[in-house]
């Protein structure tokens, strides 16, 4: 029989510990389905605010020294940098411009319904890494277009999933909408990884990742699902 497992990621594309997150949980599923041909995975992305207070385009360094002091977050960004060249990539130094995440979120809601979701999940990657390694404001309209054609949409329609957000208004309503789901789950950190559905599967199954685990951490909680919930 084929064992088909959902999971959702709570993140924000801002968030650098989801990009690490993403690069680990793809490593983890990898080596099950190496072990296991019948398992397959279907990965959602859920809209999650790091900066919900965000309302306008600001300088990235100066935003963070604020909300964390520049001492602080210089040496969380070391531990970031560490993070990522062990998940087998990089991360450089915090530059460029920080603005509300939003539209990319409204982008991806209307990729799930057009493409799928691996189509989505490339979204999301292709978003992250103009972000974090192409240090581009991924609140501006064209690099938003620019990643969907990317990831094989059309990207004259993919505008017009975000175009009608023009006020602080319209960013607070989209944001209090979009983040209903995550809304009525206790995250706690980020990425907030769901193994399982939390509406069809029983409580007990359901496994909880929260933050960016190592590998063989990520590959045994899903292992444990599986357990749990196709116990033969």
């Amino acid at each position: 029989m084929s064992i088909h497992v959902p999971i959702s990621i709570v993140s924000d594309f801002v968030c650098p510990w989801c990009f690490v997150g993403r690069h680990n949980l793809g490593k983890a599923l990898e080596s099950i389905k190496e072990r296991d041909s019948r398992v397959t995975f279907e990965i959602h992305w859920r809209p999650y605010f790091q900066n919900p207070s965000l309302t306008e385009t600001v300088d990235r360094a100066s935003y963070y020294f604020g909300k964390f002091g520049e001492s602080q977050f210089r040496a969380m960004h070391g531990e970031l940098r560490a993070a990522a060249k062990a998940a087998g990539f990089e991360i450089g130094p915090v530059k460029g411009k920080l603005s509300p995440t939003i539209k990319a979120h409204l982008l991806m809601e209307w990729a799930y319904d057009k493409g799928g979701w691996e189509k989505a999940d490339k979204l999301e990657t292709i978003i992250q890494s103009k972000h974090f390694h192409d240090y581009l404001d991924i609140g501006q309209d064209d690099v938003l277009a620019s990643a969907a054609e990317e990831a094989g949409f059309d990207p004259n329609e993919a505008r017009k999933s975000f175009e009608n957000v023009k006020t602080v208004s319209d960013i607070r309503d989209q944001t209090r909408r979009l983040a209903q789901w995550a809304n009525q789950l206790d995250v706690t950190g980020l990425p907030f990884i769901v193994i399982g559905d939390v509406e069809e599967d029983d409580d007990d199954a359901v496994q909880f990742l929260v933050g960016a685990k190592d590998p063989e951490v990520m590959k045994l909680q899903i292992e444990s699902y599986l357990t749990e919930r196709y116990q033969e």
